[in-house]
């Protein structure tokens, strides 16, 4: 979605949902919604589910909400082996069960959701004991 830019996937999701039916598969997510309020908007303004260089930059910045990209992903057991933070976005049972058993099994966990304002909240990491 950064390389399209959130905005576009937005709009994409939202046009399939009216036209088609109103399939709830087909709607957006409200955390989307909520990041391109906010102006994040992918690569384009810099920001997004990574963070850029600078706008329109292709070189992702490793900061605490972007992710290392494995040195070797040759094999899946590679990538497997060297994945130990994985985010989540939403609040409902289905996210709740998600973070559950990513914590359970030693993954460090960011978890995006809403305030009760409306605007998305700092990440809440959780990490298995």
């Amino acid at each position: 979605m950064d390389l399209i830019g959130l905005d576009t996937a937005y709009e994409i999701l939202d046009t399939m949902y009216r036209r088609g039916g109103r399939d709830r598969r087909h709607a957006p997510a409200p955390m989307l919604k909520q990041m391109v309020t906010a102006g994040l908007l992918g690569r384009k303004s810099g920001r997004g589910f990574y963070t850029y260089e600078k706008a329109g930059s292709p070189v992702v910045i490793a900061d605490e909400s972007t992710p290392v990209p494995a040195e070797d992903a040759g094999s899946s057991d590679a990538i497997h082996q060297k994945i130990r933070k994985v985010g989540v976005i939403g609040s409902g049972t289905m996210a709740t069960g998600i973070i559950e058993v990513f914590a359970r099994n030693g993954y460090e966990v960011v978890s995006v959701t809403r305030a009760r304002s409306g605007r998305p909240r700092c990440p809440r990491r959780s990490r298995s004991r």
